[in-house]
């Protein structure tokens, strides 16, 4: 039995907790050595390691060479806003809120550890800029200075997790995928002997559906640091459409059909890519009014907790509940750190003894993440706090107020971006839910209402799978009531308003039609593009579209009735 399986009969998972081991005795050494090489702040290599270390080798590459670019992009950034600032805080922290505004931006623009580099170039400069040297009053020695700091620890990680770290399991993306096609056509074969769906012919589809909302949401997590497999995840993704399409028909041909893309690029939602760069420039504009009107010193540290907390956590799909994990991992990261320097390092003779000493906190760090009451965001900011509070100094630096007041900052860090996204473009279940259903909706009717060839309709049935698949991730992770919700039945509903919308389009070319038949088409056709018409609106609107057009042939009236069916079932709408 290995000593890891001993400790789980007491908590601990066996896999998390050698991950947590090496990443801690990695950590160690990151503050060992840029303590000798004598960096300012040795213990900040000690949160590189445990920022950048993966449990797979591939991510843990391609994690390390973003996390490089960031950091430079960053201080670089960080060093030229000090330059031309020149020391006046007020237009200071006004760039900042912008640059993390614009990172965040980039960061949900895009996907994978890119995004998290994106990001990171926010937060590094503003750890830059407002965290105050003792030891350099030079701005190109401060930026140098925390570069080497983060790229040592990066290098350890590097080479720490690659020894021990497994390979990417990406391989396994076709094997399950072809797991997920298997059960849907044993799905749609039942459902066709059954002669129609039932409830639990119904609860598989949506169990499947979420299958693949999970699987197309990592796609970029999964083929990290393999060039190769990169290549094949459009179509991996093309493959997931047509399942989806095959969900939404209960059609087995769809998921064969050459009417759709073989490769499909990923979903991006520009409209909440910029709500997520607002939230964060309002925030930081926010925090940083309330520390310059404040005037309290350490309140530059709830300004780096802010700046991390509201733009990386834009990209997750619910970012309250694990926030609230959050602060609770870092008041307790706070209360370790202040045991370390008011209780242990008063008795310790000197600096070297302090770095020793410190050894035990960290290793205890590890320690709880690997338990399962430390498991997740508890155990990793618990780790990032104890080091970025602890600095080593012999004589003693700093005075108690300066510590407790350094400890609040850092934990109203959260809590503010807590407030950003209850209160600012909210990031619950339900606005996100809506803004997925509003944007593609419109996206997807305003293109039906152009002529479409067959590759832009390929396009078009693509988009649509990829907002179902991203509507059922948000159900998934959201409340109890969101959980029942049927994205497909919703992806039904817009295929047949998309479908009539390009009927309509056919329509008003209609050399034979009547003023009163073309006006009947530009009725729905604007109602359908304007989001905010009613059911009844709609229906007295097609019951007038099949009145004008009646004994014509060039009306297909069996879509205008898919529409009117859809209009009668609240779920799909």
């Amino acid at each position: 039995m290995s000593w890891t399986r001993g400790l789980s009969k007491w908590g601990f998972d066996e896999p998390r907790m050698a991950f947590a081991g090496r990443t801690a005795l990695a950590a160690c050494t990151a503050v060992v050595i840029a303590w000798l090489l004598g960096l300012e702040h040795p213990q900040w290599s000690g949160m590189t390691v445990w920022a950048g270390s993966q449990p797979w080798r591939g991510q843990l590459a391609e994690k390390s060479v973003f996390r490089l670019l960031g950091t430079l992009v960053g201080g670089v950034f960080g060093m030229l806003l000090l330059l031309l600032t020149d020391g006046n805080l007020v237009w200071l922290t006004f760039g900042l809120a912008v640059w993390i505004g614009l990172c965040t931006w980039a960061g949900n623009r895009i996907r994978g550890f890119i995004s998290y580099g994106a990001m990171l170039s926010g937060y590094t400069a503003v750890m830059v800029t407002l965290l105050k040297s003792h030891h350099f009053t030079s701005i190109f020695a401060i930026g140098i200075d925390r570069i080497f700091t983060v790229s040592l620890g990066v290098l350890v990680a590097l080479l720490v997790g690659w020894r021990f770290a497994p390979v990417a399991n990406a391989v396994n993306i076709p094997k399950r995928l072809k797991a997920l096609v298997r059960d849907t056509e044993q799905l749609l074969r039942a459902e066709q002997v059954a002669g129609q769906g039932t409830v639990e012919l119904e609860a598989q589809k949506q169990h499947i559906l979420r299958q693949l909302a999970l699987m197309e949401e990592s796609l970029e997590t999964q083929v990290a640091g393999s060039w190769n497999l990169r290549q094949r995840v459009r179509r991996w993704r093309g493959q997931m459409v047509a399942l989806v399409q095959a969900l939404l028909n209960s059609d087995l041909s769809m998921m064969s059909s050459q009417n759709l893309p073989r490769e499909v690029a990923a979903y991006y939602d520009t409209r909440e890519a910029m709500r997520a760069s607002l939230r964060s420039f309002l925030m930081m504009a926010l925090a940083g009014a309330a520390w310059l009107l404040s005037g309290i010193e350490m309140g530059a540290f709830m300004l780096v907790g802010t700046a991390i907390m509201v733009s990386v956590f834009s990209t997750v799909t619910q970012p309250l509940p694990i926030l609230k994990q959050v602060v609770i991992g870092q008041a307790l990261g706070v209360l370790a750190a202040w045991v370390c320097r008011w209780l242990v390092w008063p008795y310790m003779g000197s600096e070297t003894a302090q770095i020793v000493s410190l050894m035990p906190f960290i290793l205890m760090g590890g320690l709880f993440f690997g338990h399962r009451i430390g498991a997740g965001p508890r155990g990793f900011d618990f780790n990032m706090v104890l080091l970025l509070l602890v600095q080593p100094g012999w004589p003693l630096l700093g005075d108690w107020t300066h510590a407790w007041q350094a400890g609040i900052a850092v934990v109203l860090g959260p809590v503010m971006a807590m407030v950003a996204f209850w209160l600012i473009f909210p990031a619950n279940s339900a606005t996100q839910i809506a803004n997925v259903r509003t944007k593609v909706r419109r996206t997807l009717l305003t293109q039906a209402a152009q002529p479409m060839d067959a590759e832009r309709k390929a396009q078009w049935y693509a988009q649509l799978s990829l907002g179902v698949l991203k509507l059922a991730r948000y159900h998934t992770a959201g409340t109890a009531t969101t959980q029942t919700e049927n994205a497909l039945a919703w992806g039904h509903g817009v295929k047949a308003m998309g479908v009539l919308q390009q009927h309509l389009t056919l329509l008003k070319q209609e050399a034979s039609a009547t003023a009163e038949q073309r006006n009947s088409v530009t009725a729905v056709g604007a109602l359908l593009l304007s989001g905010k018409a009613s059911a009844t609106e709609l229906v007295a609107a097609l019951q007038q579209l099949q009145a004008s057009w009646q004994g014509s042939t060039a009306l297909d009236n069996a879509k205008v009735e898919q529409a009117l069916a859809v209009l009668a079932a609240p779920t799909a709408r």
